[in-house]
């Protein structure tokens, strides 16, 4: 096997054996397929970030609080079910990162080009929506109890 890139459209095997690409039309469902897995990556991706964020305690005025009023709240509960999910997101981007990489490594200038827009599709996507959406949606459900309880 050559290690250099090349700009043909046909690719022996691209992941799977049956993934044969073998003329310009396969080629161009491969590139838009390898796209999306990696829209799809980012998206999970930016999730996984989120989720940390959302874990890590907010920075308070050491001044203002007293260390033994808050002590019982520093430390976060373990949660299994939580933990399981968080795992399996890892592991399902694990396995995703890995195969954009091996799509990479077929050394194809279309596949590589595919593989480097969809992932800067998908952080352009992703990022803004998972932010807007997760706060969003904390955000409109405290207005509510606040609304309720007044």
């Amino acid at each position: 096997m050559e290690m250099t890139f090349s700009a043909s459209d046909v690719v022996g095997s691209v992941l799977f054996k049956g993934w044969r690409v073998t003329n310009s039309a396969g080629m161009f469902g491969s590139c838009i397929a390898v796209i999306l897995i990696a829209v799809l990556f980012e998206t999970f991706k930016s999730y996984k970030v989120h989720r940390q964020n959302q874990r890590t305690p907010q920075k308070q005025d050491s001044e203002a609080t007293s260390l033994l009023a808050n002590s019982h709240r520093n430390h976060p509960r373990f949660k299994m079910r939580a933990w399981l999910k968080e795992t399996l997101l890892y592991m399902f981007q694990f396995v995703v990162g890995y195969f954009l990489m091996l799509v990479a490594m077929t050394y194809n200038v279309w596949l590589f080009l595919a593989v480097v827009l969809g992932c800067g599709i998908g952080y352009y996507l992703a990022n803004p929506f998972i932010e807007y959406y997760c706060t969003g949606q904390r955000a409109k459900s405290s207005q509510v109890e606040a609304n309720v309880t007044l």
